[in-house]
């Protein structure tokens, strides 16, 4: 069983696993109007993902983290011969979402395994919310409350207050 994390804003904890974000938007690996689930094989890549789209002329929002277990055998990775050169410059997205929007569109895919951009050696997770086991498999993942997440100022370019150091 692979552990995963989503991170996603606290406004929509209460339908975190619905892949709407991803539809309106698109990303990596989907165009817009295809729905995706991203999520990262560690907590910590899950919060940068979302750090390397933070805009520092907004006010950080609150955000929660959802555990995800996804089945070993329900994951396919991305073989990287496929993986276009250049990749993974911005201009080589529309090649990415080609390849996710292959799988999504499919449905007999639940996962795909790519590398991620910021941290290139982990993985993120596309999970296809169109796949007939989607579900079972969200409503069973939905049994675990969000967990609430602080990011640390100091990732947000902000310094933060030190602290004196008090012996006891």
């Amino acid at each position: 069983m692979a552990k995963a994390w989503r991170v996603v804003k606290t406004i929509y904890a209460a339908n975190p696993l619905d892949g709407e974000g991803a539809r309106r938007a698109g990303g990596r690996w989907n165009p817009v109007g295809t729905p995706a689930l991203y999520a990262s094989d560690s907590l910590a890549l899950a919060m940068m993902e979302v750090l390397v789209h933070f805009d520092t002329a907004m006010p950080m929002a609150s955000y929660v983290a959802v555990e995800l277990d996804i089945p070993d055998s329900a994951i396919v990775s991305v073989n990287p011969n496929t993986i276009p050169s250049g990749w993974p410059k911005l201009d080589s997205i529309p090649a990415s979402q080609r390849i996710g929007y292959g799988m999504l569109v499919m449905r007999n895919l639940f996962a795909m395994a790519v590398p991620s951009v910021v941290v290139p050696l982990s993985l993120n997770y596309v999970i296809n919310p169109a796949h007939a086991d989607f579900p079972a498999w969200a409503s069973q993942q939905l049994r675990r409350a969000p967990v609430p997440l602080n990011f640390d100022a100091r990732l947000l370019g902000q310094k933060s207050i030190p602290q004196p150091f008090v012996k006891k």
